[in-house]
């Protein structure tokens, strides 16, 4: 599925995020609408190169092939960009995300979560780049208003969908794991953004990252083991944990 032009409110599977942007300015010059189908795809590479802060809309109108006016036509400002991108990457997300939990309902009770974790991993396989805006917005940026962005276009309605159908599978399947459900979520979520989005440097190092199919194999392999091997511990409370620490 390609990226849309749209930056529409999310809806169906996904909460509406108020405060986008609208568009608005002058439209863009006669034909530019034949080269407006990358201009996300663009926008998301230029992004993940550069960061927010540093990118421009001409660099991205000339990673796109496309007049400058057309961005402020469709977006507004590059504020409206970036969140037509996480938007829409949020909007695909969730429904790959319920159509693989449907296909998961005939299989096994043990093999579904290992069946999800492993769709959640091509998801992640498909927008390396986005995945690299990610990581700098969440770990690097000081901007609050698009870290909550984030938040609510996406992170929270990716837990809604897939959060429910791991817990329940796990207990219908008597899998106790050795950590918090949501936790293991989330490390199985950074495990596989953080290998797919650096595969060349981690490929210096380690043979198989050099090889995207096999690295993708691999990490599949590896969040699997978190998920269905063995655990014999009990997940440790907060109280417990703090006593131990201090």
């Amino acid at each position: 599925m390609r990226l849309g032009l749209s930056s529409e409110r999310i809806e169906g599977g996904v909460k509406q995020v108020k405060n986008v942007p609208e568009r608005k300015r002058g439209r863009p010059r006669r034909g530019a609408e034949q080269n407006a189908e990358g201009l996300l795809e663009a926008a998301m590479e230029t992004f993940a190169a550069n960061g927010f802060e540093q990118t421009s809309l001409r660099a991205i109108a000339a990673t796109a092939g496309v007049d400058v006016a057309l961005i402020s036509y469709r977006y507004g400002s590059k504020m409206g960009l970036w969140q037509a991108i996480v938007t829409e990457v949020a909007r695909e997300t969730v429904e790959l995300l319920e159509a693989a939990i449907a296909r998961a309902q005939d299989r096994p009770q043990a093999e579904r979560v290992d069946f999800i974790s492993s769709e959640v991993v091509d998801v992640i396989w498909r927008r390396t780049h986005f995945s690299r805006i990610m990581f700098s917005e969440i770990i690097q940026s000081r901007d609050e208003e698009r870290k909550d962005f984030i938040e609510e276009a996406l992170a929270k309605p990716f837990l809604e969908v897939v959060y429910p159908f791991v817990q329940s599978s796990l207990e219908a399947a008597g899998q106790k794991r050795p950590f918090d459900i949501k936790l293991g979520m989330m490390a199985s979520i950074a495990l596989a953004g953080l290998l797919s989005s650096t595969r060349e440097f981690t490929g210096r190092f380690v043979e198989v990252a050099r090889h995207d199919e096999m690295l993708q194999y691999q990490v599949k392999q590896i969040i699997k083991s978190m998920w269905t091997g063995p655990a014999n511990n009990a997940v440790p409370t907060l109280q417990a944990a703090g006593t131990k620490g201090s």
